[in-house]
């Protein structure tokens, strides 16, 4: 079981008792409501903090969770809500997320009120469960909501969980890039597998091939595993654009299904294979053969790129911390260096004559450090040997 901790040890609990005895709302000394929690590399004198009492009339959190809902405003992170779009699917995990949804919720008129205008959500963070409490303040602009939010005017969830995970990253404008596969990561305590279907070495034109990705996304779907799939954007392409076939550059999909069915042919059956995808967006679909369902031939032919969220047992799992430093083990990344086995190592037993063993290496983001000086990710890698 990973370790839970609260974000800049602010107590959900304490903070909303104090707020209630004071006859006040939170505000969130640790994410203000004002430019430095939007952005990092400018400012905007035009935007106001409003809190949902002063938007609608009767805001709730959550009324019904539809991912034909989410709209991802003006910052257009649609990674993040294609992510929140995926996880609707999945109640168990949004009940992680968002702990205690009914607590948190508006009450009705009628019933004894204790709004205090705080929130907890939780993400999983290398090994930790992290609670991060927010305030219900959000950016507008004429009384509009700016970012991710609900077309059910009324509905704020979206809103809240995405001010959230932007005070995790240090602001919103730190959501403007990023991967769905990561933010579900961070939802799940999963680990993420990326495929590239236009890799040289993946050749779909090759039957065995094809069959293998189908058996492996067949597996992961049967070990409840988080499956998203898009098309990879080309220069010159704009993202949001709809394609022929009813897909939309820069959308992700959910894969519901992966299964074998029987044809009935003029010999008898054959068999056929099949996924089933979900749009979080729901403006559009697949309109080819078998609806929302499609063949497994035609899900080659038109995406590019699979993300897989591994699911698994905490009985199954091992988290090893380490890092490389210029005064510690930093052996470089070069198999004939003599430097090379001064790199961090870790032995580990394989017991079975066959058994499956999943890697995953993550490193610390470094724009939780709020130095937003444009450096990228470090270029870090292992190697598996006997």
């Amino acid at each position: 079981m990973s370790r839970r901790s609260t974000y800049k040890n602010q107590n959900y609990d304490s903070i909303k008792r104090s707020c209630i005895k004071k006859g006040e709302n939170f505000t969130d000394p640790e994410f203000s409501p004002n430019n430095k929690s939007i952005f990092f590399s400018r400012s905007d004198g035009d935007i106001r903090w409003r809190r949902p009492g002063e938007l609608r009339r009767s805001p709730k959190l959550i009324e019904d969770f539809s991912a034909f809902d989410l709209h991802e405003g003006q910052l257009g992170n649609m990674w993040f809500v294609t992510a929140i779009g995926t996880l609707i699917l999945y109640p168990d995990i949004v009940e992680k997320v968002i702990p205690n949804l009914t607590r948190q919720e508006w009450k009705r008129v009628t019933e004894d009120q204790d709004y205090a205008g705080v929130f907890q959500f939780r993400f999983w963070r290398f090994g930790e469960t992290v609670t991060i409490v927010v305030d219900d303040y959000l950016p507008t602009k004429d009384d509009k909501l700016l970012f991710c939010q609900s077309r059910t005017r009324e509905v704020f969830w979206c809103s809240l969980l995405e001010k959230a995970y932007a005070k995790l990253f240090g602001d919103y404008e730190s959501l403007t890039d990023g991967d769905a596969i990561d933010a579900l990561v961070d939802f799940t305590g999963g680990f993420g597998e990326k495929i590239n279907l236009l890799h040289p070495n993946i050749n779909l034109k090759d039957e065995n091939i094809r069959e293998s990705l189908f058996g492996k996304l067949k597996e992961a779907r049967e070990n409840k595993s988080i499956i998203i799939c898009y098309i990879q954007i080309k220069p010159g392409d704009k993202r949001g654009k709809e394609l022929p076939q009813g897909f939309v550059l820069g959308h992700g999909y959910t894969v519901t299904d992966v299964r074998k069915l029987k044809k009935p042919t003029d010999k008898g059956t054959s068999n056929l294979s099949m996924i089933k995808m979900a749009n979080p967006w729901g403006t559009t679909e697949w309109n080819g053969p078998w609806s929302e369902k499609m063949a497994f031939e035609d899900f080659v032919n038109y995406f590019t790129n699979v993300d897989i969220c591994h699911l698994l047992q905490p009985s199954n799992e091992n988290i090893l911390h380490s890092e490389w430093t210029l005064t510690g083990r930093s052996g470089g990344c070069d198999f004939e260096s003599i430097t090379f086995l001064s790199n961090p190592q870790f032995l580990f037993d394989i017991k079975e004559m066959e058994d499956t063993l999943r890697v995953s290496l993550e490193q610390h983001d470094i724009r939780l450090n709020k130095s937003h000086t444009g450096r990228t990710l470090n270029t870090i890698g292992y190697a598996i040997m006997k």
